[in-house]
Formats: structure tokens, C-alpha cells, sequence
């Protein structure tokens, strides 16, 4: 599997509602040292979406934290 492939899978499984949300959160986690501008804004797109899990939204939040240190 390519690293575009990878981050593809980890985006889908992370914006996917019918996962479980302890798969999503280690979904954004696993993106969390991807520094690219689609993860970012899909992290940002998580993090600020009222109708996400908390805990969804906090581990965007820490990951977009790390992918942008």
C-alpha cells in the first residue's frame, strides 16, 4: 500500500459515522505526523463538526497539534 493509499484510509475511517468511534480516534491518531494540507483540513473538518463524538473531536485536535508542529 502507497503512503497516499494510507492516508487515504486513515481520512475515510476517521470521517466514516458507522465505525465505531474508538477506531475513529486511532484513525486520526495514525495521521497525527502527517504534516500534508489534506490531513490538516480534515482534521480541522473533525475538530470543528458539532455532530462528531468529543472524544473524536479532542484526538483531531491533539493530532492536527502534532501533525503541525
Amino acid at each position: 500500500m502507497e503512503k497516499n493509499d494510507a492516508v487515504d484510509t486513515l481520512i475515510a475511517a476517521m470521517t466514516d459515522s458507522r465505525l465505531p468511534v474508538p477506531v475513529r480516534i486511532g484513525a486520526a491518531r495514525g495521521l497525527a505526523h502527517i504534516g500534508s494540507g489534506q490531513v490538516r483540513a480534515e482534521l480541522v473538518k473533525v475538530m470543528t463538526n458539532q455532530l462528531s463524538p468529543m472524544d473524536l473531536r479532542a484526538a483531531a485536535a491533539e493530532a492536527l497539534g502534532q501533525a503541525s508542529a
